[in-house]
């Protein structure tokens, strides 16, 4: 379709809305789209990544900070599976996921708090601690990798011993 006659305004605000300018770029710009639509596309994508790298530099910041003070912090979900899209730096997740060891929840906790972290009441849970900088980095650490619920998947997920430390990956800063 060329998109002559779309609402673009209508288009890039549901498509920013919903985090998925990244994802759509790709397609968006082979698009036979009129100059304007391609110019605030653009602008778009580079605000989003601006943004991104900015969440990027903090989330190394944190765990080079948790590794001085000899805190296990592993990255997992949105920024990790990144990697599996075809463009990794198009992938703009909303928030950094953390795995805390539950032996390290307080030490974790204070750690966020020091660097500015506040407790986002609403959002947090038991085993999920959502966490949002003034400046806008929101992290969700978890000491588990689900909640407490029964379901097949959970009970496979239990059986693999993830909690093992000999089973992480680590990765060197």
């Amino acid at each position: 379709p060329s998109g002559d006659n779309w609402d673009w305004h209508q288009v890039f605000s549901a498509v920013n809305t919903s985090g998925l300018s990244g994802i759509l770029y790709h397609t968006l710009v082979k698009m036979d789209l009129p100059p304007q639509a391609r110019a605030a596309l653009g602008h778009q994508i580079l605000l989003s990544s601006i943004g991104q790298m900015e969440r990027n530099r903090e989330t190394m910041q944190l765990l080079a900070a948790a590794k001085e003070r000899n805190l296990s912090l592993a990255l997992f979900k949105g920024i990790v599976l990144a990697a599996l899209y075809p463009q990794p730096h198009l992938r703009f997740p909303s928030d950094t996921d953390l795995l805390v060891d539950e032996n390290e929840r307080e030490a974790a906790e204070r750690l966020l708090r020091d660097r500015g972290h506040e407790r986002v009441e609403g959002l947090s849970k038991e085993h999920v601690q959502v966490r949002k900088q003034t400046d806008g980095l929101m992290v969700e650490w978890h000491d588990r990798l689900r909640e407490e619920f029964d379901s097949d998947q959970t009970l496979q997920l239990g059986n693999l011993n993830l909690r093992d430390r000999n089973k992480s990956v680590k990765v060197a800063l």
